[in-house]
């Protein structure tokens, strides 16, 4: 079960840097709703909370979950949406 889980965690944490790593643009007249969902037990203290993240194009909601940092010290940023001429962007959370 632990290395079951231990794979999603590492498996959700690819797809998140992997959007954050997308170039792509797009932008929303207005910020949408949050979904409120429930935050599982933390895995063991070595995890860090991974805020939910919308997808780059403000689409769909991707639920928060823990994952391990890549580095001893590492601290996730939350992503956030920001305000531009054409509208609302999302950027992505990313490690610092």
């Amino acid at each position: 079960m632990k290395k079951a889980t231990k794979f999603l965690l590492s498996l959700s944490m690819l797809f998140v840097l992997g959007i954050t790593a997308s170039n792509a643009q797009m932008y929303v007249s207005k910020i949408p709703p949050v979904p409120v969902r429930k935050r599982a037990p933390q895995p063991s203290p070595k995890y860090v909370w991974m805020a939910p993240e919308w997808d780059p194009y403000g689409h769909y909601y991707m639920a928060g979950f823990w994952g391990f940092p890549p580095q001893a010290g590492a601290i996730w940023i939350q992503g956030r949406w920001s305000k531009t001429p054409k509208g609302y962007t999302w950027i992505g959370g990313h490690w610092k």
